[in-house]
């Protein structure tokens, strides 16, 4: 029996013997049990999860753009990196910022996770050369894929490739040139070395040891597939609200067909509109009944005819002329929408939307003393988000490794947030003493104005003979060392 430090007993896995067979770790499931009938009409009325869908989906909803800003500026705000060498880091901090511009790069892949579930991208090196292992690799830039698919081996999980197929511009250097042809690239591990049993054909083919894969989860599952409906749905409600507006609570129109015309000089009947005629007629005399019946017929045809062309003209045109046989009411609406109904409809999805992404809705819309301060809100998300940092942080660790070996740096990222706010205070009081200095040396107030909207210092425009409303981190600064730097007028 074999215990681990805690005492309890571990399954000792036997080696596996050369030939030995596997279970298959990957495949569609093959299943007679029955599904409930609610289940497969609601799978009727779900949109495709495909790629194209969840960017489209991500594109319409305005409350995903904002999540994923703030989820990317959350983890990949900033970076921290420290080095006792001052020579290595300064050229580190270089290669990290202009290079391959890693804080860039992240927010774009950290997007696509979070659209997608999962990013892929490729290191790409300096003319390819091959290296010694004394020698940087020359990574010169980390290269962002398009719907890259992950195969696996369904006996052996360990042996997955990755492959693309995408349209791309027949020649990209003529933008008058719009066809397409089908480009298709697979990623072998040892690149064409291994290449044999795949059907590559004449596609390219690259070493799968380039490719970086970051994942949302460890399902790589998209979370804007997990509201999908929900952002389309919203999105109908949206579309259709002009609609349903004008349904409610429009005035209906309603035509009144004259059934005969009478002359006012002599009071006789000068048209009479046909009448359906009796069933009993029929039985009579059949082909009077015919004639009666196609006239009839023919009348209310040209009747609801002559109705739709006044109407559709009435909706393009406002005034429209009509016959002395036609006479139009309008009926006001009686109905009213329900504001409590449409907000509660909004909530519901909107909600379902922030939670499929992990942020709580109330993050972005509250007010007043439920208003959170940016701090409090990196630390209420910071859990669920800190795996999805985790990963770009030790990948940004791997890439300075590779290309300065031997570096000893402790890399860190961190929200786009200043350290602390002494730093703030403390900026914004050197600024208001460089107001106050060029107001002393005889500044305009034009001048002035231009300065502090440049030093961004005021929370309001500034009024002659005085430098306007500080903010209260400059007035904090001053107070905490005791020193006025500013009169008010």
């Amino acid at each position: 029996m074999v215990t681990n430090y805690a005492g309890f007993p571990v399954i000792a896995a036997a080696a596996a013997q050369k030939g030995e067979r596997a279970g298959i770790a990957s495949g569609d499931t093959v299943s007679g049990d029955p599904t409930k009938m609610v289940w497969l009409d609601a799978q009727k009325r779900m949109e495709n999860d495909t790629y194209d869908t969840r960017e489209q989906a991500c594109a319409i909803e305005p409350l995903v753009s904002i999540i994923i800003d703030i989820e990317k500026y959350a983890i990949a705000g900033g970076y921290t990196l420290d080095c006792e060498d001052e020579t290595q880091k300064a050229k580190a901090e270089e290669w990290i910022d202009y290079t391959v511009r890693l804080l860039f790069t992240f927010r774009k892949a950290f997007e696509i996770v979070r659209k997608h579930g999962v990013s892929h991208m490729q290191k790409l090196y300096d003319d390819n050369k091959a290296r010694l292992a004394t020698e940087t690799n020359g990574i010169t830039h980390l290269q962002l894929l398009k719907d890259v698919k992950r195969y696996e081996d369904p006996f052996r999980e360990t042996n997955y490739y990755y492959w693309q197929k995408l349209k791309v511009s027949s020649n990209w250097q003529d933008p008058t040139d719009t066809t397409t042809k089908d480009a298709v690239v697979w990623f072998l591990k040892d690149g064409e070395k291994n290449k044999e049993g795949f059907s590559t054909g004449s596609d390219t083919v690259i070493n799968r040891d380039t490719i970086i894969e970051i994942v949302n989860n460890e399902n790589r599952q998209a979370s804007i597939s997990l509201c999908l409906n929900a952002i389309f749905i919203k999105n109908q409600l949206l579309m259709g609200m002009p609609m349903i507006v004008r349904i409610v609570t429009t005035p209906g129109e309603r035509y009144i067909y004259k059934l005969f015309l009478v002359d006012p000089s002599t009071g006789e009947k000068v048209w009479e509109a046909p009448i359906p005629p009796a069933a009993s007629l029929n039985e009579i005399d059949p082909a009077a009944y015919a004639a009666k019946k196609a006239d009839f017929e023919a009348f209310t045809a040209g009747v609801q005819s002559e109705i739709n062309i006044i109407a559709k003209h009435r909706l393009g045109q406002g005034v429209v002329a009509m016959p002395e046989t036609i006479k139009e009411e309008i009926v006001e609406s009686s109905q009213a929408l329900n504001p409590a109904m449409l907000d509660s409809m909004f909530s519901i999805l909107n909600k379902t939307i922030a939670w499929a992404l992990g942020f709580p809705i109330s993050l972005i819309d509250a007010s007043g003393v439920e208003l959170a301060t940016s701090r409090v809100i990196m630390d209420t998300i910071a859990p669920y988000l800190r795996g999805l940092q985790a990963q770009f942080r030790d990948l940004g660790t791997v890439l300075i490794k590779e290309q300065f070996p031997g570096m000893e740096f402790t890399f860190t990222l961190r929200e786009l947030h200043p350290k602390d706010a002494k730093e703030v205070a403390e900026a914004l009081k050197s600024n208001m003493e460089s107001l106050e200095k060029a107001r002393n040396i005889g500044y305009s107030d034009n001048d002035l104005r231009v300065m502090a909207r440049t030093l961004n210092v005021t929370d309001t425009d500034l009024e002659l003979g005085g430098l306007g409303t500080l903010k209260p981190e400059a007035i904090s600064a001053a107070i905490a060392e005791g020193e006025i730097f500013f009169e008010e007028t």
